[in-house]
């Protein structure tokens, strides 16, 4: 849990960073990370820093699954060739995002809008839905969308390289298991 608790604070850092306009960087309203931690537990202590945890769950849990689930039936079904492997990835990383793209809007505007401003993020949905529509949970889809598809097709092409180049050059003996401790090797 505590790994999870500091990447969704960071993902809070990161936001709040990356809505600083020009202006915001001249007056130096936040200098880096740091300064934004501490500026924004000051604010309203911890739980201004770690605002957003559960949207961000919300986002990450259910399409990180359907990831994983949707990557493995098109290998299973197509085979592991470096192309099937990449497209798998791909279009994995797609539906991912399809999923997690609503929870993330609502996650960046929560995470940024000033102290206050809602007691809840369930509060942006209907906000959100009457000013832009069912579209505006979907912004910035198209560019995730294409990231998605290039960056997981990559990574898990070259992660299935290297485990095959690793196991070329050291093939296992015998079957790892969680359940027989180490020294049974």
């Amino acid at each position: 849990k505590q790994w999870y608790q500091r990447r969704v604070r960071g993902e809070r850092v990161k936001c709040l960073l990356q809505m600083q306009t020009d202006r915001d960087k001249r007056v130096g309203k936040y200098k880096g990370p740091i300064d934004v931690i501490r500026k924004t537990y000051r604010e309203g202590g911890i739980r201004q820093v770690g605002r957003g945890t559960l949207v961000t769950g919300l986002r990450d849990v259910p399409g990180s699954g359907l990831f994983f689930i949707l990557y493995e039936a098109i290998v299973q079904k197509y085979g592991n060739s470096p192309t099937t492997i990449t497209v798998a990835g791909g279009i994995s990383g797609i539906l991912m995002w399809f999923v997690g793209i609503p929870p993330d809007v609502i996650k960046t505007r929560y995470q940024t809008a000033p102290q206050g401003k809602y007691k809840s993020s369930l509060q942006i949905i209907p906000e959100l839905y009457k000013s832009e529509g069912l579209g505006g949970f979907y912004k910035g889809f198209g560019p995730s969308g294409i990231r998605a598809f290039l960056a997981n097709g990559i990574c898990l092409l070259t992660y299935d390289l290297v485990m095959k180049t690793l196991e070329r050059l050291h093939p296992l003996t015998a079957p790892i298991s969680i359940s027989h401790s180490a020294n049974e090797y």
